[in-house]
């Protein structure tokens, strides 16, 4: 019964299965099975360094000792990496030697100190001859080993030009290193040749950074005037980082080139200026469109001629800018706070502070607009100034 399972016999070995008739000396082994040997391709995670470059060197290896060559083909391929920046792209064919089980296929990793997140690209295996593929590719994974720069805040650049004008002048503020916290630095302008309210608007605030910003802006407004003076300049400074230092552009000069040349006529005569100037003085800001149109509206319906139409229509709009409500949130408030605090009203560079002493007048507007401060329901901090 034995000859029914050699390799030459044609005996029906489902129906012996099925009849039990067989017993373990009836199989006779036939020759053995070569099975082709399989290819795998390993990961490999490095630093990138500094500088100069790094070698990564993946491994294909056989699941078994080689009788024949083996070729494989490889390529390079981006992940977050990308090729030419962070690593030299390559591909070719592979070939294991016949008796061997390995073989290494080498990427050239470029450093640098700029500080990003880990990256990876792949090498991936295909065409094989003699072999099968179990793992078609290797990730490799460029550890990121700059550690992060301390962040600092800074003007973009040391100086500004502005023409003089009505206009608004946008300054930068960029943050650089460890950028992944909140961050927060104040702002102010600082009299010089140019001198606030006459050739510019007191710029003071606050810029907040969110994590992951790197810039944040705030406007300075430049006024206009008739006289020939020259170009004059005035500095911005920045202080009080928190979540960061300050760089090395901490200040900054702003240059208002004079006209050239000047206006024969006062700029606030002109009905656009006087509404821009309304804007610049109680509201700290550019006018919008529809705003500058709307106030223009009003002046434009006076004759030129008509002096007392002209002068109650602009009396009517600023005082109607006094009335705003977004004048009233801001700037009414500081007056407010002076004369309720300490019984005077706040008061520009060069003037004579008045006496302190509440006269008779302001014994009677005092409560009035203690009143007012207080319906507000804000805070009173006279002991921090």
């Amino acid at each position: 019964m034995a000859d029914r399972f050699s390799p030459d016999a044609s005996a029906d070995i489902a129906s012996v299965y099925q009849t039990g008739d067989y017993k373990a000396s009836d199989f006779e082994s036939g020759p053995p099975v070569q099975l082709p040997p399989t290819l795998s391709i390993n990961d490999v995670r490095l630093a990138e360094g500094n500088s100069g470059t790094t070698a990564f060197s993946f491994t294909v290896t056989s699941s078994n000792v080689i009788t024949n060559n083996v070729d494989v083909s490889f390529a390079t391929a981006n992940g977050t990496a990308t090729a030419g920046s962070d690593y030299q792209a390559t591909n070719g064919v592979l070939t294991i030697p016949a008796g061997q089980t390995t073989k290494t296929i080498t990427v050239i990793v470029s450093g640098d100190a700029t500080q990003e997140p880990d990256e990876t690209f792949f090498v991936n295996l295909s065409n094989s001859s003699n072999a099968t593929i179990s793992k078609t590719q290797g990730i490799g994974t460029i550890i990121n080993d700059d550690n992060p720069a301390a962040p600092t805040v800074q003007f973009s650049s040391a100086s500004y030009s502005v023409q003089e004008d009505l206009t608004a002048l946008t300054i930068t503020v960029t943050r650089s290193g460890d950028m992944s916290g909140a961050a927060s630095v104040n702002y102010a302008s600082v009299d010089g040749t140019a001198t606030q309210k006459g050739d510019f608007e007191l710029a003071l605030g606050t810029l907040n950074f969110a994590p992951g910003d790197a810039t944040k802006t705030f406007q300075v407004l430049i006024n206009e005037d008739m006289y020939v003076e020259g170009s004059e300049n005035f500095t911005l400074s920045l202080s009080n980082p928190s979540g960061t230092s300050l760089g090395q552009q901490s200040t900054a000069t702003v240059t208002i080139n004079d006209d050239a040349p000047e206006s024969l006529t006062n700029p606030i005569d002109d009905s656009q200026s006087f509404i821009h100037m309304q804007y610049h003085d109680f509201l700290a800001r550019e006018p919008e469109p529809q705003g500058l149109q709307f106030y223009l509206n009003i002046l434009n319906g006076c004759q030129p001629s008509d002096t007392e139409c002209n002068r109650y229509s602009r009396g009517a709009l600023s005082a109607n800018f006094f009335r705003s409500p977004e004048f009233q949130a801001k700037g009414s408030y500081v007056m407010y706070l002076y004369m309720v605090s300490i019984g005077q009203r706040p008061v520009t560079a060069g003037e004579r502070p008045p006496g302190r002493s509440h006269s008779p007048q302001q014994n009677r507007v005092l409560p009035h607009l203690a009143g007012s401060v207080t319906k507000k329901k804000r805070p009173l901090p006279i002991n921090s100034w």
